[in-house]
């Protein structure tokens, strides 16, 4: 048989244990890994409940790996964005009675009257945007030719508009 195709990743760092992603999709891979370690978080766990938090993290756990394989930039930026909408759309699971609640034990009320969520949420939505601006570096485009733009701006934008839409849901 055929040995595996070697995957693009290298081997754990010797420091931290975290596995090394290619460097193209460095930034989008650590702010994948910060939505995870937010996704941990009791106070995110009491604002959209311990289910979605837990599915999120594993969505981006998911991704995660699958940028470790090879994905194609399409996909790459299928999977960001999807990562993004999922974020921003939980703004609709917060369950404000209980948030309240638990606000009051955390002493944040101030940010739940001002957005109707957690900071936590906040932060994951912070973290799967800036996914988002990662893909922007993505490809091989010189962006100071315009014809070099157009065709980023063409390959990415079917995967943005949807993103861009729903952002005003997070306006206080």
């Amino acid at each position: 048989p055929e040995p595996p195709t070697p995957r693009k990743h290298t081997a754990p760092c010797v420091i931290c244990g975290a596995i090394r992603y290619p460097m193209e999709y460095g930034a989008i891979c650590e702010s994948l890994q910060g939505i995870i370690r937010v996704c941990g978080s009791l106070r995110l766990a009491n604002c959209i409940g311990t289910e979605r938090a837990a599915a999120l993290e594993a969505q981006a756990r998911q991704v995660l790996e699958l940028l470790a394989d090879e994905v194609t930039l399409l996909q790459a930026m299928a999977l960001t964005c999807q990562v993004a909408l999922d974020c921003i759309g939980l703004t609709k699971a917060v369950d404000l009675e209980l948030a309240s609640q638990m606000m009051d034990c955390f002493d944040e009320e101030l940010a739940l009257t001002v957005w109707g969520f957690s900071v936590e949420l906040a932060q994951v939505i912070a973290l799967s945007l800036a996914a988002v601006a990662g893909l922007l570096d993505l490809g091989h485009h010189d962006m100071n030719i315009p014809s070099h733009r157009y065709a980023k701006r063409s390959m990415i934008a079917p995967y943005l508009e949807p993103v861009a839409v729903d952002f005003d849901v997070i306006a206080p």
